[in-house]
């Protein structure tokens, strides 16, 4: 029970972990004013490429469950504005 536990813990970790960098990548795509594919063509590339070579191949495999699809990203910044919009409402 205990094994368990610690490997379905470091599972929702790792999740937790990426859809908050999927928000970072989200919120400088929308700074940036560029086309949200570009996280899925040009940046989680890079980011893999960079963390391969520093870190070596298993560190950037953490990378591919991080989804910075166009649609991903497109609902990130819409939660971000809804969120800014009604805090800024109320």
């Amino acid at each position: 029970m205990k094994s368990t536990k610690k490997i379905i813990s470091s599972f929702t970790d790792g999740i937790e972990k990426s859809v908050e960098a999927s928000f970072l990548v989200s919120l400088r795509i929308a700074k940036c004013g560029k086309p949200y594919t570009i996280g899925e063509e040009l940046f989680l590339p890079g980011a893999k490429d960079m963390i391969t070579c520093m870190l070596g191949e298993p560190s950037a495999k953490q990378l591919d469950i991080t989804s910075l699809l166009n649609d991903t990203v497109c609902s990130k910044i819409e939660s971000k504005a809804l969120n800014v919009k009604e805090k800024s409402v109320a």
